[in-house]
């Protein structure tokens, strides 16, 4: 059994979907006016953080 590919799978599970949600909601989060994303930058930016920070450490499994 090649452990790497159980551990992309298992990871992929979670990873795949915060990367997908953090590309659709990066370009509507920068055109938004600046109150809404002050308000939205709670939930926005450690979702772009999470994904930026993870997603080539799973390309490179």
């Amino acid at each position: 059994m090649n452990w790497n590919t159980v551990l992309k799978v298992a990871t992929g599970i979670v990873i795949v979907p915060i990367s997908i949600i953090a590309h659709k909601l990066w370009p509507w989060w920068t055109q938004t006016p600046m109150p809404i994303r002050i308000i939205s930058s709670i939930i926005v930016l450690p979702i772009v953080g999470i994904a930026a920070i993870v997603t080539p450490w799973w390309e490179g499994l």
